[in-house]
């Protein structure tokens, strides 16, 4: 995402509002994850905020878990991202890049392992860096009318959702943060992919 108040909602922020749907599932409803540390420190580039498992009684899944957003803006987020792996000497498998893309419909979700930048300056730059093996959760925020050409393609990317897109952009965030809580408690990434991948969100009318 791009950091400041005024990208707050856009189409290329969902990937920010999806790590902020995360924390607020994790911390509100499950009652396993608590807070560990401050909330959203300044460290290694970006902002962070670690969860830790409440009890140490499970048997797989992760004890720990670290949501991070860049402080750059979204076409430099490569190196936020490589300081933070670096800092906390995790490897590239562990990380999960959440981000926008125009090719899937606003209200779908798709996940996969591995793959190009697909024109996703923010991906790129993180493929940059070295990183090639993590996984990529891809929200849709839907593709402009082709009659505005690339100056409308920009503008709708840093625009905000139309009202009648909110509940499936609501709907897709909840998915996102039900899909990392899935991840962090332990269930494989094939069945989260075959689970998330066939959802459509969908709206009566």
């Amino acid at each position: 995402g791009n950091v400041g108040n005024q990208n707050v909602g856009t189409r290329h922020n969902i990937g920010f509002a999806a790590v902020d749907e995360v924390a607020s599932k994790l911390l509100d409803e499950s009652g396993s994850w608590i807070l560990e540390g401050p909330i959203w420190e300044a460290a290694h580039g970006g902002n962070l905020l670690r969860l830790k498992r409440r009890s140490k009684a499970f048997e797989s899944g992760f004890s720990e878990l670290v949501l991070f957003k860049p402080a750059s803006m979204m076409n430099g987020s490569g190196r936020p991202v490589s300081q933070l792996m670096d800092a906390l000497k995790l490897p590239e498998s562990h990380l999960v890049l959440i981000y926008d893309d125009l090719d899937l419909e606003v209200g779908r979700l798709r996940l996969r392992k591995s793959g190009s930048a697909g024109g996703q300056n923010g991906v790129r730059s993180v493929l940059a860096q070295g990183f090639k093996e993590f996984l990529r959760m891809r929200l849709g925020i839907s593709r402009p009318p082709k009659a505005q050409g690339r100056h409308g393609v920009v503008g709708h990317v840093l625009g905000r959702f139309r009202h009648e897109e909110l509940e499936q952009t609501t709907e897709a965030l909840q998915m996102a943060a039900a899909a990392i809580e899935d991840l962090a408690e332990g269930t494989s990434v094939d069945n989260v992919m075959n689970k998330f991948n066939r959802s459509l969100v969908t709206t009566n009318g």
